[in-house]
């Protein structure tokens, strides 16, 4: 089938979850579909996917709409980049270009990555009299309030953020023929909404289970980061979201000050563009700089992940399914996490993964899994076959079986 994929962020220039998890979907899907991208994003991330199978075409978002963003962060606390980009066209050429697509390559189905794309998308579909399918990564009226609150959002512009969101995601919904959700539970917030069931079905988060799998410990790295004797070595993986913030903060102040009274060699490694939040902390608190190391964002995480003893996903905030999850148990790694980390899978993944809220009995977990092997390798056993379900090639049959459906 020849599908178009809108996407509000550049794919390619972005680290955070969601894009990761098209970059993925579109290559696995590449391979049984002709598509056709359409990403927007700031002015300064232009660059395209390099695909032969893959039409890419990509705006920038108009400058009024960056301004207006950046004066709202700073001055009003509030997040409203994405509400603008969805209430106004993100950019004068959107529809322009988005027919240009619709016509030029005859597409059977418009896939919209999140409920942001759906308002400006749908009219030029419908028009065309194309199927729109919306991928739902996660409850947008759940996420805003989380992100008014870590950035302090005065109550009467939060409460007015909040409203809108949430009546902007439910018309979009309620616009498209199918919508793809990450978790059943999701769909239980959607519908709790007023959503049609029916309009709703579930393909999780995936990953390739090919380049995410069990290694031998990198001892090189371990004499370039100067680990050798470092016992356990911890990992935590992310971008520089508010959610890995508080995380980051939260294993400083309530992991890291029982673990070393336990293990004093121990190291908590952390990777990703969090890192810099990290280095600023550690600027303020250079005491701790001997337990925690930046290593900021990698191309290639999985040599970290084969030198790390245990991985921690220490989540009180946060919405929709985790990568960083799948991508973990995909290494085969003994992972400790709380329920927000495994939301959405936790029902499948807590045989094989340690799920603990209270981030002050992390140090226990570590040590339990450290000092018994047995025990450790079954939970390294029990995170490989678990994730092998969630492989890409699956969850790209079913997008196959949603497309047949609706055309």
């Amino acid at each position: 089938m020849r599908i178009c994929i809108v996407i509000p962020y550049n794919v390619v220039e972005s680290h955070h979850g969601n894009a990761i998890r098209v970059m993925n979907l579109i290559q696995f899907l590449s391979r049984r579909h002709k598509l056709t991208v359409l990403m927007y994003d700031l002015f300064n991330k232009r660059r395209g996917l390099k695909s032969q199978k893959i039409d890419s075409y990509f705006l920038s978002v108009d400058l009024w709409i960056t301004f207006a963003s950046f004066f709202s962060k700073n001055f009003l606390k509030a997040s409203s980049f994405d509400l603008l980009s969805s209430t106004f066209p993100p950019s004068y050429k959107f529809k322009s270009t988005l027919n240009k697509i619709l016509e030029k390559n005859n597409i059977d189905i418009l896939q919209c990555e999140n409920a942001w794309t759906v308002s400006n998308s749908i009219t030029p579909a419908r028009n065309k009299g194309i199927p729109v399918i919306a991928t739902l990564h996660d409850v947008l009226s759940e996420r805003v309030p989380q992100l008014c609150k870590s950035l302090n959002t005065p109550q009467i512009i939060a409460k007015k953020l909040i409203s809108k969101t949430k009546d902007f995601e439910l018309k979009a919904i309620n616009q498209t023929d199918m919508n793809a959700c990450v978790s059943e539970e999701d769909i239980k917030t959607f519908t709790s909404l007023g959503c049609d069931p029916q309009k709703f079905i579930v393909i999780p988060n995936g990953v390739d289970t090919k380049l995410f799998r069990p290694m031998y410990k990198n001892h090189d790295l371990l004499r370039k980061l100067k680990l050798l004797d470092a016992n356990p070595i911890i990992l935590f993986a992310g971008s520089d979201m508010y959610q890995n913030r508080i995380a980051v903060n939260e294993i400083i102040t309530k992991i890291l000050p029982n673990l070393i009274k336990t293990s004093k060699d121990a190291k908590i490694l952390i990777i990703g563009t969090i890192g810099k939040y990290l280095n600023k902390l550690l600027q303020k608190v250079p005491s701790i700089s001997k337990y925690l190391i930046s290593i900021g964002y990698v191309k290639e995480i999985l040599p970290y992940y084969s030198i790390s003893d245990v991985v921690i996903l220490p989540l009180n905030f946060g919405t929709g399914t985790k990568l960083k999850m799948l991508e973990a148990m995909a290494a085969g790694k003994a992972i400790i996490s709380t329920n927000i980390g495994a939301k959405g899978i936790k029902q499948i993944v807590e045989k094989s993964v340690i799920i603990e809220d209270n981030l002050q009995y992390y140090y226990r977990h570590i040590k339990g899994i450290t000092e018994n092997e047995e025990y450790k390798t079954e939970l390294e056993k029990k995170s490989r076959t678990t994730a092998l379900q969630y492989d890409w090639r699956n969850i790209a049959v079913m997008y196959d079986k949603l497309y047949r459906k609706i055309t």
